[in-house]
Order: structure tokens, then sequence, then C-alpha cells
């Protein structure tokens, strides 16, 4: 019985771990389609790149794509899917706040994820449904 315990153990984090990941590089990948110019002159493949708010659609549905080839849900409110900003004031701290309106050159930008993992021994354990909070997130400096 222990060495059972310790394997679905093991199967459990790589499971987690494997969720983990796959949010992470759908929010860079999301992050990359942000990071694509703005202005009614430019030339972006299968994207609307005249508007910041075209280019944002893009990044959710990249990210939503790459979340469901993963086999992850992107369905509210188990997976938040948000545009943040980041700054960084003199003393090195680092304020993340929900992206709103246009963005500047040197603006730090990117896509936050949060995802409710549902562990299959949780509840086994615990007696509860409790959900453990994974969050991938990625920022670029916009050029």
């Amino acid at each position: 019985l222990p060495f059972l315990i310790v394997t679905i153990g093991i199967i459990e984090i790589g499971r987690a771990w494997s969720v983990k990941q796959a949010i992470t590089n759908a929010a860079r990948e999301g992050t990359r389609v942000l990071m694509l110019p703005v202005g009614p002159n430019q030339n972006c493949p299968d994207i609307d790149c005249s508007s910041f708010t075209g280019v944002q659609s893009a990044a959710l549905n990249v990210v939503r794509s790459f979340m469901l080839n993963a086999g992850i849900t992107t369905d509210a409110p188990v997976t938040q899917i948000s545009f943040i900003r980041q700054t960084l004031d003199s003393s090195g701290k680092v304020t993340t706040e929900i992206l709103n309106g246009q963005v500047q050159s040197g603006d730090l930008i990117g896509v936050q994820i949060t995802h409710q993992y549902s562990s299959l021994i949780h509840g086994f354990f615990t007696g509860d449904e409790a959900s453990i909070n994974l969050v991938g997130v990625s920022v670029m400096r916009h050029e």
C-alpha cells in the first residue's frame, strides 16, 4: 500500500507539472502575439493588426488554442486569462496590473493565466474537492 500511494503521488505531481508547463507555454505564445506592431498599415497574416483590440483578440485565441490542444479547459471560472502590464519602480519592486488601453514602446506587457487544477488524489486524503491554483505568466517589452 505505501508503494502504491507513492506511485500515485508521483503520477499526480507529473500531471500538475504538465498542466503548469502547458499554461506557461500558452501565456508565452499569447504574449508573442501581443508584441505584433499595431497600426492601419501593418501587415500581419491572419490577424487584424489595425487596432490593439484586434491584436488582443488574436492573442486570446492563440492562448485558448494552445490550452485546448494540451487538454486544458479554458472555461471560466476554472481558467482566467488576463492581459497584464508590469511596471518596475526605483527600488526594484514589480507591480502587475490589468492591461487597459493602448501600449507604448518600452511597456512590459504580457499574459497571465490562472487555472484551478483539480487533483485526482487530493479529495481522497482530505475529503474535500479543493483545487490548486496554477499560474502561468509571460511578459515581454513592447518595442
